[in-house]
C-alpha cells in the first residue's frame, strides 16, 4: 500500500510538472496574441493614437520583456513600448522604459537610439538641461557613427537657447 501511495505522489508530481511546462508557452502565446490584437487597434483611420490602448499595449510589451527577456522578440517589444510612450505625456514612465531597455539589451542595435531618446526627453519634455547635456554627450561618445549624431550635436549646440536667440543665430548665419 505504501508503495502504491508513493507511486501516486510521483505520478501526481509528474502531472503537475508537465502541466506547468505546457502552460508556459501557452502564456507566452496568449500574451503575444493580446499584443497583436492591441497593435491592430492602436491607431484610428485618421491617424489618431488611442491613449488607453497605447497604455495597455505599453504595459503588455513591458510585461513580456520582464517575463521573457531572452525571447528574440522581447527587445523589439520593449523598444516598441518606448516608441509609443514617447507619443504620450508621460516622460518619467518613458525614461523607466528606456532605462530598462538599455539595462536588458545594451548590445542591441537600437540601444543608441534609446539613449538618444533619453537625452531628448530631458531636453524637450523635462527641460533638465544638465541631464540632457550629459546624455547627449554620452550618446556621442558611445555611438559616434549613429544616424542621430548630427541631431545630438545640433541639440547640444542649441541647448538652453530661447527661440529668439535661435532666430538671431539663423538670421546672422544667412
Amino acid at each position: 500500500m505504501r508503495y502504491l501511495s508513493s507511486i501516486s505522489v510521483i505520478i501526481g508530481l509528474l502531472f503537475v510538472m508537465s502541466c506547468t511546462s505546457e502552460m508556459q508557452p501557452e502564456n507566452r502565446q496568449n500574451l503575444q496574441q493580446k499584443i497583436s490584437s492591441l497593435e491592430n487597434g492602436l491607431i484610428l483611420h485618421d491617424g489618431t493614437l488611442l491613449a488607453d490602448s497605447a497604455k495597455k499595449l505599453i504595459s503588455l510589451y513591458s510585461n513580456y520583456s520582464v517575463k521573457y527577456p531572452e525571447d528574440s522578440i522581447a527587445a523589439e517589444y520593449l523598444f516598441n513600448a518606448i516608441d509609443i510612450s514617447l507619443n504620450l505625456p508621460q516622460p518619467y514612465k518613458t525614461l523607466k522604459l528606456i532605462d530598462s531597455y538599455i539595462a536588458l539589451y545594451p548590445k542591441d542595435s537600437r540601444a543608441g537610439t534609446a539613449l538618444f531618446f533619453k537625452a531628448f526627453l530631458y531636453d524637450q519634455q523635462l527641460g533638465d538641461l544638465a541631464y540632457a547635456k550629459q546624455y547627449y554627450e554620452q550618446f556621442l561618445a558611445q555611438y559616434p557613427d549613429h544616424d542621430f549624431v548630427d541631431d545630438a550635436q545640433a541639440a547640444l549646440k542649441y541647448l538652453g537657447k530661447s527661440p529668439e536667440e535661435l532666430i538671431r543665430e539663423f538670421e546672422t548665419a544667412n
